[in-house]
């Protein structure tokens, strides 16, 4: 059954995470003024402590306050790898193992093995060997990561890295502290890399606009480009506040937050994948907008 339009009433919200040191998490608010627009409502940034009180503390402070929410969507991994969240006291190895995420990971990189050798002629096999491709590993990677590559191939972003750690376990510290709400949240997770990337094509924007949105020199007029074509496609409203706007775009971590808030829009009307009936809850699913339910002009 398909969901219900969201309310006019209605708010969805968008974090970026940083470091637990670091001073650049920032939260980004959307009102859903219609049934197919959204508007800015709010912009936080620079969430770091103050004095005792961790940041934490001040960004759940926020969501509870400005709540209720339809959706919250957090730009980085809320789950780990199969094996690094394994509780078993021994390893039998990873072709060995009873985890059924595990086993589906491994099934995964036996089709992409048997695509790969069924599709390429020998010249593409001897240059794909020169390339060592790298096998999918249930140590360093998560299901949806390994789904990806299935359907996408390699070079699709991945949606977790070792350096991505601390911000996991800040996630999960995050995640509680929002369940003990009197409304708990249930934080969602997605890419913003490649939410902008579909977004790029959706709204008819050169591909460079969605990789260079972080670069320095262009970086803010990419982002500003991208902001512009929601309002010009007519899914953002015009009734926002402009300093909210340039807050909004100012800066990456805004940035990441605002494109994360666009993404629960979305999903709440129904407008994003979402994982197969198969897919493990500990998966770390990273919801991504549909490429068909992009809606342009109102």
């Amino acid at each position: 059954m398909s969901k219900v339009l969201i309310q006019p009433s209605s708010r969805v919200a968008g974090i970026h995470l940083s470091g637990a040191n670091a001073s650049k998490t920032a939260l980004v608010i959307l009102s859903c003024e219609k049934s197919n627009q959204f508007a800015l409502s709010g912009v936080y940034e620079k969430i770091g402590s103050v004095g005792t009180v961790f940041s934490d503390e001040r960004l759940v402070d926020i969501l509870g306050s400005e709540g209720p929410f339809d959706a919250v969507f957090i730009d980085c991994p809320l789950t780990l790898p199969p094996c690094a969240r394994c509780v078993r006291p021994t390893c039998p190895g990873a072709w060995k193992c009873e985890d059924v995420e595990v086993a589906y990971m491994l099934a995964i990189q036996e089709k992409i093995r048997e695509k790969n050798s069924d599709s390429t002629s020998n010249e593409s096999a001897q240059r794909s060997k020169k390339k060592k491709r790298k096998p999918i590993n249930p140590q360093a990677q998560r299901l949806w990561d390994a789904l990806q590559n299935l359907e996408h191939g390699r070079g699709r972003h991945l949606s977790y890295n070792p350096s991505m750690a601390p911000l996991v376990t800040r996630a999960a510290t995050l995640q509680r502290r929002l369940m003990s709400l009197d409304v708990p949240i249930i934080l969602k997770e997605t890419s913003v890399p490649l939410a902008l990337e579909l977004f790029c094509e959706q709204l008819s924007l050169p591909s460079e606009v969605a990789l260079e949105y972080r670069k320095f020199g262009v970086g803010q007029e990419r982002r500003e480009v991208i902001f512009d074509a929601f309002v010009e496609s007519g899914l953002h409203a015009e009734t926002f506040s402009f300093e909210d706007a340039l807050l909004a775009r100012g800066s990456v971590e805004t940035f990441h937050a605002f494109i994360a808030a666009v993404v629960a829009y979305l999903h709440e009307r129904n407008q994003t994948d979402q994982p197969p009936r198969h897919f493990s809850e500990d998966g770390g699913w990273v919801y991504s907008p549909n490429p068909a339910g992009l809606i342009q002009g109102s």
